[in-house]
């Protein structure tokens, strides 16, 4: 049985194609490019972070993600106004799956890789066994990715807050088609009009996500930027 089985869109929320209003300092743009795998880990209470190795064509730079795509309860989705939404990571995540392999996220076989990852015990990076997924190894993919402006996380006596450093960081908002569709767009046999319209809109700019909100700590405090979620990985495979 696939390691996501029970991670389906029934009885979800239907993903919507809006166009919006790490270290990685990537412009916002559309990239075509070769994913070198996409490796799963555990949170502490036990979700799914998928780890996307990605890098643009004409770059010798890899771009890193990890995207959330289940909680520790095997959901993949919040709860809102008594509906369902699917994260944003596992709609990115289950798009790859379904363009490159046509099969969702759901029905993916995964095989044990060695990574060099973090280790915050020993406080090294250690050759680590994970799990990938089969499908997403070394083949080409087409991802909108988005330069952000944010404060930068700083570890505090009540976990991580917003510093008032500013820092640029980039994100991963869909995966697309060679042809610019979507797979909304493609699912529902309507015009690839996204992505000409993100691109209009976001293309070179920096969305600022420090609207409205007040930093907690200086950013000469003792800080860390790793991410918490990504502290527990998964028990290694003798």
């Amino acid at each position: 049985m696939s390691l996501f089985a029970g991670l389906n869109k029934d009885g979800l929320e239907k993903d919507k194609d809006v166009v919006g209003g790490g270290s990685n300092r990537l412009e916002s743009n559309v990239y075509a490019g070769t994913l070198k795998a996409v490796y799963i880990t555990k949170t502490k209470d036990n979700g799914l972070m998928a780890n996307v190795l990605f890098t643009p064509e004409g770059s010798d730079t890899e771009y890193r993600e990890s995207l959330f795509i289940s909680n520790g309860k095997g959901q993949n989705y919040y709860e809102k106004n008594e509906k369902k939404f699917p994260y944003p990571g596992f709609t990115i995540i289950d798009d790859l799956c379904t363009i490159i392999t046509g099969k969702p996220l759901s029905e993916q076989d995964t095989e044990d890789k060695i990574f060099k990852l973090y280790d915050y015990d020993l406080k090294e990076e250690i050759p680590t066994t994970v799990p990938v997924i089969s499908g997403l190894l070394g083949v080409e993919a087409n991802l909108v990715i988005r330069k952000n402006e944010e404060y930068k996380q700083v570890k505090s006596d009540t976990g991580y807050v917003d510093s008032d450093e500013k820092i640029f960081t980039n994100e991963i908002l869909k995966a697309i088609y060679p042809d610019g569709s979507t797979v909304s767009e493609k699912a529902n046999k309507t015009a690839p009009v996204y992505t000409e319209a993100w691109l209009e809109k976001w293309k070179d700019t920096v969305y600022d996500k420090t609207k409205g909100k007040t930093p907690k700590v200086s950013g000469s405090s003792n800080s860390n930027s790793q991410n918490t979620e990504r502290k527990s990985l998964f028990s290694k495979k003798a």
